[in-house]
């Protein structure tokens, strides 16, 4: 991969008005039973296929198979961050809290 693409933010790729890459992974993840699909699948490769080409239809095309798994791999590492840190810290019950120490650990 061209090291000009490496920097390119998830969240504002989207081009003319289309979605960014993390709201393309983000609905794919939360459509259908993908997300389980994506847990029990031991080889992503035709599931990344499926996110590239929802990608590709709303013209990001620098996106890779592998930064799509390194990706939701951060998303699940940062949630589980976070959820353990509701849990651990009682604020998992107070939602006004929970939410801003939410924003400061996942921003």
């Amino acid at each position: 991969m061209p090291s000009s693409f490496r920097g390119i933010p998830w969240d504002t790729d989207g081009i003319n008005g289309q979605p960014s890459s993390i709201t393309i992974l983000l609905d794919w993840l939360t459509a259908n039973n993908n997300y389980a699909r994506w847990c029990t699948t031991p080889v992503r490769d035709h599931l990344c296929a499926e996110i590239l080409a929802v990608m590709s239809h709303h013209d990001i095309t620098h996106r890779t198979a592998r930064g799509i798994s390194m990706k939701i791999d951060q998303l699940k590492h940062g949630y589980q961050h976070v959820a353990d840190l509701l849990e651990h810290s009682g604020l998992a019950n107070d939602p006004n809290t929970a939410i801003g120490t939410v924003q400061s650990e996942a921003p």
